[in-house]
């Protein structure tokens, strides 16, 4: 595992320790698999960011 001390860093660890490791436990769920469910996450963020941006600009 890289470490770094930047906060990326740390959220990169995390990140890895919470989620691939559980997912691994949970049945061994490739990596492409969690890939797509990291798209699929990271553009709902975006839609709800945007969202939330237009809901303040009312």
């Amino acid at each position: 595992m890289l470490h770094t001390v930047n906060h990326r860093g740390r959220a990169k660890r995390l990140a890895d320790t919470c989620l691939i490791e559980t997912m691994a436990a949970l049945g061994g769920i490739e990596n492409a698999e969690t890939g797509r469910a990291a798209s699929v996450l990271r553009a709902l963020s975006g839609l709800y960011d945007q969202a939330a941006r237009a809901a303040t600009s009312l």
